[in-house]
């Protein structure tokens, strides 16, 4: 669940504080930070993690962007039906 919380919010923030997203998802702030550099250094989401002050900094443009392509792709293969038997 932190996975997608944070792929979740990297679209409508900009920047959150990692009790923020722990606090959306009841998890502690150790994994949160965790989950976080993961999907960053996975390139699953633009942001970057700043320690100092415990915080991420999204990349909205390029997440939502990253969306769009996502979507585009699967409404092609909604309509080439592909996977289905």
């Amino acid at each position: 669940t932190i996975r997608k919380t944070i792929l979740e919010l990297g679209v409508k923030y900009n920047r959150l504080q990692i009790a923020e997203i722990a606090e959306k998802c009841g998890e502690p702030e150790d994994c949160i930070i965790l989950v976080a550099q993961d999907v960053i250094k996975n390139k699953e989401i633009y942001a970057e993690y700043f320690k100092s002050t415990k915080s991420l900094v999204f990349d909205q443009r390029a997440n939502i962007d990253e969306i769009d392509k996502l979507m585009e792709a699967y409404k092609e293969w909604e309509e080439k039906e592909v996977g289905k038997k």
